[in-house]
């Protein structure tokens, strides 16, 4: 957070941009921390749109999130449809909606 408000305030005379310089080298303006962030954002949208939705307002993060209550060791064994639970989880008001995230299991629901 630290180096976007610097990049912000002081774009390329930042001293970040040293360490911004080898992520995108066709890059050939001043302030290529700025063009990575905005590079990876316009990179999560289209992966957003090829993996989860055209649309955005499919973009759920309990679409992709849940949480998991392993019962071992019947977890991990062919009964594990009777013992294990997944909830979709959007987190809480201090995480980032943090929690476990199954490509595999998402994508029957038109996500990942």
């Amino acid at each position: 957070m630290r180096m976007l408000i610097e990049v912000d305030a002081e774009a390329e005379d930042s001293h970040f941009q040293v360490l911004c310089q080898q992520a995108y080298p066709e890059y050939k303006g001043n302030n290529h921390c700025a063009y990575n962030v905005a590079r990876s954002m316009s990179d999560a949208v289209a992966l957003l749109k090829k993996n989860v939705s055209k649309s955005p307002q499919d973009w759920i993060w309990r679409n992709l999130h849940s949480r998991q209550y392993a019962n071992l060791p019947w977890s991990k064994t062919p009964l594990r449809f009777l013992f294990h639970r997944e909830v979709p989880f959007g987190g809480n008001n201090n995480t980032p909606n943090v929690s476990g995230t199954k490509i595999r299991t998402n994508r029957k629901n038109v996500v990942f």
